[in-house]
């Protein structure tokens, strides 16, 4: 008899990995949001918007992710 392996279990580590950078690109948006709205310089101001594009970066990658593990549940 063979043994059937759950999608989720093949799935299990693009979750995680999405996850991660999902968490990721939360923060350095929110950072960066946050570092832009306080204008105490123009360094910060540049800084931060940095930061939303890496954070923007990663929430897209994250999204990628998170449609790879999708289809790898479905074909599994």
């Amino acid at each position: 008899m063979a043994d059937s392996v759950s999608p989720l279990r093949l799935a299990r580590p693009y979750l995680i990995t999405a996850a991660v950078f999902l968490g990721l690109g939360v923060a350095g948006f929110l950072l960066g949001q946050a570092l832009q709205i306080n204008y105490l310089s123009t360094l910060l101001a540049l800084g931060g918007a940095g930061l939303v594009l890496v954070g923007t970066l990663f929430l897209l990658s994250g999204t990628v992710v998170l449609l790879i593990a999708t289809l790898r549940s479905r074909s599994g």
